[in-house]
């Protein structure tokens, strides 16, 4: 009767471990934190002046002092409105060099916090990150504005980049 008992208790626990090694889909599916970043420029249409997306080409964006510089490549054939920046995970600050088709060109300031949250057993830790601010080198300080502070594994915009003008075409 205990050796039963034993060989059961034994088997539930067996069943615990392996199943709780298996292979886990969502460790690589929403892992990384990405801040994610639309293109915009202000319209004036019979009188109102509002913000309006703006498709972008001819994307290069490089990160400074970061072990994966290149971002964006996109060449003038591919039209964005949105792009995610991963930031580092052992810094409070990141730099990235932002330019336009060539015409717009500046280095991208931000600073913020990080935060380890643990997932799972299989998975481990990912990185979170409050933004604390937002700006450009040469161009206007409005012409970026954090929208929502928290950066996580979510496909919410943080930031809007503000053009002086529509790079791109219109769709």
């Amino acid at each position: 009767m205990i050796g039963r008992l034993l060989s059961s208790v034994l088997f539930a626990i067996s069943a615990v471990f392996i199943g709780s090694c298996s292979s886990d889909k969502s460790c690589t599916e929403n892992m990384t934190s990405t801040m994610n970043t639309g293109f915009y420029y202000w319209s004036k249409l019979n009188g109102t002046i509002s913000l309006k997306d703006s498709f972008v080409s001819g994307i290069i964006i490089r990160g400074i002092n970061q072990t994966d510089s290149f971002f964006y490549n996109t060449g003038t054939d591919k039209s964005f409105k949105k792009i995610s920046l991963s930031l580092p995970q052992l810094n409070d600050t990141a730099l990235f060099i932002v330019n336009l088709n060539s015409i717009w060109m500046d280095t991208l300031h931000i600073t913020y916090k990080r935060k380890s949250v643990f997932v799972n057993y299989n998975c481990g830790f990912r990185s979170e990150f409050t933004l604390d601010s937002a700006w450009f080198s040469a161009h206007p300080k409005d012409s970026i504005k954090i929208t929502q502070r928290y950066v996580s594994t979510s496909i919410q915009e943080n930031c809007k980049i503000i053009l002086f003008r529509d790079f791109g075409v219109q769709q």
